[in-house]
């Protein structure tokens, strides 16, 4: 990676990278879906860098609107593409808890983003790693095979990494 690469380029091409180390499964046995954590990780770091350029210039609400509602378009266009249908309305309660969950979590993200540095911010992010495997433990009893393990680590590692290159970069700034 050249020194002078921004750290988000890093991160999304070390991501794109090991994600589907993580997913695990061919694109054959999963299709379609196995596009989804891939997409996720470019639609969550383009989320990331807008929250942190727009932090400065545009008010938290106004920032969390305008991300909800293109979040919201953006998955009723993609139903079709996933081949689903119109929800039940238990599906249609749980979507709105799942909504208004994520609401306040990407409000406590443009929050961050806004008292702290994204050098701070990011990677706390990576908790989310150890999170997701609590949870996913917790609630199914997935055990991740090693596979999965070593890929969580290498995306941590990456995102320790440039937490670290970033710093350096910052002192020496200073």
């Amino acid at each position: 990676m050249p020194q002078d690469a921004p750290p988000y380029i890093t991160i999304l091409i070390v991501g794109h990278v090991i994600v589907p180390l993580i997913v695990g499964p061919s694109f054959e046995t999963v299709g379609l879906g196995a596009l989804v954590p891939l997409g996720a990780t470019v639609f969550c770091a383009l989320r990331d860098i807008s929250t942190r350029k727009l932090g400065p210039v545009e008010s938290g609400p106004n920032i969390l609107f305008w991300t909800m509602v293109l979040a919201t378009l953006g998955g009723f266009a993609s139903m079709p593409l996933m081949g689903a249908s119109m929800p039940s309305s238990t599906v249609w309660v749980l979507l709105f808890v799942a909504a208004a969950m994520l609401m306040l979590s990407h409000h406590l993200n443009i929050a961050s983003f806004k008292l702290a540095s994204g050098v701070i911010v990011v990677p706390l992010r990576y908790l989310s790693v150890v999170w997701a495997g609590v949870i996913g433990y917790a609630v199914w009893g997935d055990v991740p095979n090693l596979q999965k393990l070593v890929g969580a680590a290498v995306v941590v590692g990456a995102g320790l990494y440039v937490w670290r290159r970033e710093t350096r970069l910052a002192e020496r700034a200073k």
